[in-house]
């Protein structure tokens, strides 16, 4: 069976900017590909960087010892990371110095390679960074398809994302729900059964919880100008969250959902022409 695989920049569309960020820097070329002059040069420019954002210079009594420091930090960061961090990219690098400086990780004591570390540990482990990520798999694996593809193969793979999101949540009280494909299925199989005033209640709930977290992310009159246009011209992000609104309190039902499976593939054979549920939000 001939598989098509998506390239690298087919991003999910419905990730936001920070979450598609994660992603993007996560394709990068990484650090461990990369020739050790090319590196050098690219962690120079990092440094360099922070050094100024920090307004500081660094040690050495003349420029000859503050470039033979630096020359020696970049080695450094460069065998840390190969030790520690070997798939690491140098966008996550770059990002991970920037956030870190910015306190994004937390209270820190000085510059150097120890708190290099950190920062990049931090960043590779976060869960906002884990939940991106498997957004982006999860659609790149929808996207695998050929013109001709069994049944049962797209069965499993969504049978297989309907237990994963539930014991995901029951783990971790985070819904990993691409473009709500789970929700949807279980609606149509009557597991997710709301009246029109619950919904409407959930649909406050979320639109609330929506604006208080694009509020919290303005820093800018330009990006408050931005939200409000999104806001009023597509109530998607509203939508998405109710729906996981609706999601935790049915996982929070502990449900079984080994009794639903019968109805949730007929519900699954319903939910679009070619039996394969990739866009379930129109």
């Amino acid at each position: 069976m001939k598989i098509v695989k998506a390239s690298k920049d087919g991003i999910f569309p419905l990730l936001t900017k920070r979450e598609a960020a994660f992603v993007t820097a996560a394709y990068a070329e990484k650090l461990s590909s990369m020739a050790t002059d090319i590196a050098e040069k690219e962690l120079l420019k990092i440094v360099n960087r922070a050094y100024a954002e920090l307004q500081r210079y660094p040690p050495g009594l003349s420029a000859t010892e503050r470039e033979r420091f630096m020359k020696s930090f970049v080695t450094w960061i460069i065998l840390d990371c190969n030790n520690y961090f070997p798939d690491v990219t140098m966008a996550e690098i770059s990002t991970a110095i920037g956030r870190g400086l910015r306190g994004e990780f937390g209270e820190y004591m000085g510059f150097n390679n120890i708190v290099i570390h950190g920062f990049i540990n931090t960043y590779l482990e976060s869960e906002e960074r884990t939940s991106a990520l498997a957004k982006q798999h999860r659609f790149l694996l929808l996207q695998e398809v050929a013109e001709v593809f069994p049944l049962d193969d797209k069965w499993s793979i969504m049978k297989e994302g309907i237990y994963n999101c539930y014991n995901n949540y029951k783990k971790t009280h985070r819904i990993l729900d691409l473009g709500s494909i789970n929700f949807e299925i279980l609606e149509k199989a009557g597991a997710i059964n709301l009246s029109l005033e619950e919904k409407k209640i959930i649909y406050e709930v979320a639109k609330n919880v929506v604006l208080k977290e694009q509020e919290s992310q303005v820093t800018t009159y330009r990006m408050a100008i931005e939200f409000k246009r999104r806001n009023d011209s597509n109530d998607w992000p509203i939508k998405s969250k109710a729906r996981e609104i609706a999601l935790k309190n049915f996982y929070d039902t502990n449900p079984d959902l080994d009794s639903w499976m019968d109805k949730l593939y007929e519900a699954f054979l319903t939910m679009e022409p070619d039996n394969r549920p990739i866009e379930p939000l129109s």
